[in-house]
């Protein structure tokens, strides 16, 4: 069809990013839309054919300048270098011997040869991928994980800061603390970033934290005028009141991530008023809240998370995200915080499941009978779904739109608890399942006016979307038109995939992976 390179871009919009890519020979401006998807993200996150191609590409100007995004775990390199070590020893196959050759001449450009040095191979092959970055001027986004997995040096960073930083949008790195030095110069000119996420690694060592945050809030505070989003967390858990307390007031920061776990280890009032201050300093721009804790179970107590933040105030906030045993031993501050704000929050999601005796008061505290009150979407985990939670969430939310749910089982009055399948309550039994005939005769769910809903469960080593269960829910909430926010009610196929690694391996650790398999039918 002879159609204005204008009304391409626009049909464009509405076509699947995976359909897009295949599109390339219908005209040259689906050509250059197919290519520039391609080529938009540059992943160095596995060693495969594919990967080899991508590097010898890059050295081409027009495929160099389609990237926008760039994740890079040199981890990966690390371990090929020591089976490249290895290239004698007799266990190493023909094929993956050929495959590294490819690879390091790919990365290198050094001949086959370069194998049999004694050199630092890891040094002259992250000297060869950098030397691509100086073309790579349209990257936006930059993710780098050089946590205690890694043990050489944080590669080019110089180069790195001083290339490929001018246009970037999107910061996202994982260091240790001896390696914030090198990944955060005070004098970056980094004019556009809008998004800084930050995990440090102290697993190792805790000798530098101290000093790695009181640099990171150096750098941090350079960007007062452009940052949207900063999320910063250390790995295990670190106070940070320090690095907040030295935040001043960004003008457009809409979005933070805040770790609570270390907040009152101490019960100093001195740590959280800091944490407390500086939600406060952004109070006239900020709109999404994330309240996490990355305590082991077993040390969070409740004296331990008597996390108080009532007294801070957001008029502007939209979205809150919060950790389940915030909640569970921080409840009154708890409620006192979303009631304060339940005007104009239209999104929670608690992370964690919520106790049974937890849910009604949480369902009062955001009750729509209030026509203040404006929240549309709702993310839960409990541990079993059954006619009597659904009832409760229609009846008190009459206003929602979007319901997901993480559960662990369907439970009813008349029969025992089950753990569904993806498909439930398909079942090879011939006799339907109780739960079904209850929520089949509850009146109440016909009137909601609920449009999306995802239901998924725990299976394994991944979670497992219950398709089945969203299906009966839009047999009886008619109103219901997609499933998991994708604006339709279509089941992919496969229905459920099993969780892979970066490298394309399972990642489950167990002798026998049940994922999708341990349930009732």
């Amino acid at each position: 069809m002879n159609l204005p390179p204008e009304l391409w871009c626009y049909i464009a919009q509405y076509i699947p990013l995976a359909t897009l890519k295949g599109l390339y020979a219908v005209n040259q401006t689906l050509y250059r839309l197919a290519m520039n998807e391609r080529s938009r993200l540059f992943k160095l996150d596995k060693i495969d054919h594919l990967l080899v191609h991508k590097l010898e590409r890059l050295r081409e100007p027009e495929v160099a300048q389609r990237v926008q995004s760039i994740h890079v775990v040199p981890f990966v390199i690390e371990k090929w270098i020591e089976t490249a070590r290895a290239l004698d020893a007799p266990r190493l196959s023909p094929s993956l011997a050929v495959q590294l050759k490819f690879f390091l001449h790919a990365v290198t450009g050094l001949r086959a040869g370069f194998l049999r040095d004694e050199t630092d191979m890891s040094a002259q092959i992250t000297e060869g991928f950098a030397s691509a970055i100086p073309g790579l001027v349209n990257v936006r986004k930059f993710y780098l994980q050089w946590d205690s997995n890694c043990h050489d040096s944080p590669p080019h960073t110089e180069r790195v800061w001083e290339s490929l930083f001018h246009n970037l949008h999107e910061l996202r790195i994982a260091v240790t603390p001896q390696n914030v030095v090198a990944m955060f110069p005070l004098q970056a000119t980094l004019p556009y970033l809008q998004i800084l996420q930050v995990r440090i690694d102290c697993r190792d060592s805790l000798r530098h934290i101290a000093t790695s945050l009181s640099l990171l809030s150096c750098f941090v505070n350079l960007f007062q005028s452009t940052l949207e989003s900063l999320d910063v967390e250390c790995y295990p858990a670190q106070d940070l009141s320090s690095f907040y307390g030295c935040l001043g007031s960004f003008s457009h920061l809409s979005s933070v991530g805040l770790d609570v776990s270390k907040l009152t280890d101490s019960f100093d009032i001195h740590i959280l008023l800091q944490c407390a201050m500086f939600l406060q300093r952004q109070s006239n721009t900020l709109q999404h809240l994330s309240l996490s804790t990355s305590s082991q179970p077993d040390r969070l107590v409740a004296g331990n998370l008597q996390v108080n933040l009532s007294n801070v105030t957001l008029p502007r906030l939209r979205s809150l995200s919060v950790a389940d045993d915030l909640i569970a031993f921080s409840w009154m501050q708890s409620f006192d915080f979303l009631k304060k704000h339940a005007c104009s929050l239209m999104t929670l999601t608690i992370n964690g499941p919520l106790a049974p005796w937890e849910l009604p008061p949480l369902l009062d505290a955001l009750h729509h009978q209030n026509q203040l009150f404006s929240l549309t979407n709702l993310s839960i985990a409990i541990h079993q779904l059954n006619s009597n939670v659904l009832d409760q969430i229609s009846k008190t939310m009459c206003r929602l739109e979007r319901l997901s749910l993480k559960i662990r089982e369907v439970s009813c009055d008349s029969a025992p608890a089950i753990v569904p399948w993806q498909f439930f309550p398909q079942s090879s039994v011939s006799a339907e399942h109780p739960f079904v005939h209850e929520l089949r005769l509850n009146e109440s769910l016909k009137e909601w006016n609920l449009i999306d809903i995802t239901i998924k469960r725990r299976s394994c080593c991944g979670e497992l979307m219950l398709w089945g269960l969203m299906a009966l829910c839009a047999e009886c909430i008619p109103s219901i038109s997609s499933f998991l926010g994708n604006g339709d009610m279509l089941v992919p196929n496969p229905p459920n995939e099993r969780p892979q690694g970066p490298d394309g391996t399972a990642v489950c650790t167990k002798l026998r992976c049940l994922y999708g398999a341990d349930a009732w039918r």
